[in-house]
């Protein structure tokens, strides 16, 4: 299926796959297009999937704007769906915390309690078509009930504001409404729901995501040093004194995931030959590796 979009990469696999198990046909491009059994399309995967998607987007979207990278773990995570949809989320929900990096995901049929409304407008384009009354008009407007207002907007309605006895229609170009969260919390929507993310990063996922940018820095200079993944080196990690105690309670999950013994140590000068300097969200970080 990739070779009408990449015809010469898939040539070249294919003769090294011809080649290996003596496949009989000349070319790729000589096959028939595949066919497909139906009987074998699981609707259910298909929409948990996408659904799927749509939520990894949405977390995603709100870490791009917090600046927290996905490396950075995060404490929760929480799913506002309808009931069907809530059983694609629970067949998905393992992929949704890997790919997002969130320790917890709980799904909600409803906003949480803390999430409030309030009504915004836009005071340009008021002040500019009503002038002296737009004072008067907001005033008037930010006394209904924003419950209210979100369900004429949704509906595609204008909203009424009356003032002395005279009706003024509002569209949603020029009123809106905004959901309040509590510091620690950041929201996106998606298609068939919403997502609300605790983005207050405690100390144990501080010291995680710590030893997650020490793990790059280590495989970079891996890549520097021109080592293979097979080929053993040791790496000296040297970090600010409060945080050697927190980074050594991920040590043989730094080794592991880099292939390469680790020490870990007060700041203090370095005698390997590949050193990289860091700060990381304000933590001085020093790596560096020698090969074995």
């Amino acid at each position: 299926m990739l070779a009408p979009v990449t015809p010469f990469i898939t040539e070249k696999i294919y003769q090294k796959l011809k080649k290996t198990f003596k496949l009989k046909e000349e070319s790729i491009h000589l096959f028939d297009w595949p066919g497909f059994d139906e009987n074998l399309i699981d609707d259910k995967i298909e929409n948990a999937f996408g659904l799927a998607d749509e939520i990894i987007t949405a977390v995603l979207s709100i870490r791009d704007r917090k600046k927290i990278g996905v490396r950075w773990p995060l404490s929760q995570l929480l799913v506002v769906v309808n009931q069907e949809n809530a059983e694609f989320v629970n067949l998905t929900k393992d992929i949704i915390l890997r790919q997002c990096n969130v320790k917890e995901l709980k799904i909600l049929s409803k906003k949480p309690e803390w999430v409030r409304l309030q009504i915004r407008v836009n005071h340009n384009m008021l002040a500019k078509r009503f002038k002296e009354k737009e004072p008067i008009i907001v005033g008037k407007l930010i006394q209904l009930s924003p419950e209210s207002v979100k369900q004429k907007l949704d509906k595609g309605e204008s909203v009424i504001v009356e003032v002395d006895d005279e009706k003024y229609e509002l569209s949603s170009d020029e009123v809106y409404i905004e959901e309040v969260l509590p510091e620690n919390w950041a929201a996106s929507g998606f298609q068939d729901g919403s997502v609300y993310l605790n983005i207050e990063i405690n100390e144990d996922l501080f010291s995680e995501g710590l030893s997650r940018e020490i793990i790059r820095r280590i495989q970079d200079l891996r890549k520097e040093a021109g080592l293979k993944k097979t080929d053993k080196a040791k790496a000296v990690v040297l970090l600010e004194k409060g945080y050697v105690p927190k980074v050594k309670r991920f040590k043989k999950d730094i080794e592991a995931r880099t292939g390469t013994l680790i020490e870990i140590h007060e700041i203090k000068e370095l005698k390997e030959k590949f050193v990289v300097k860091a700060n990381i969200r304000g933590v001085e970080v020093i790596v560096g590796l020698k090969p074995l």
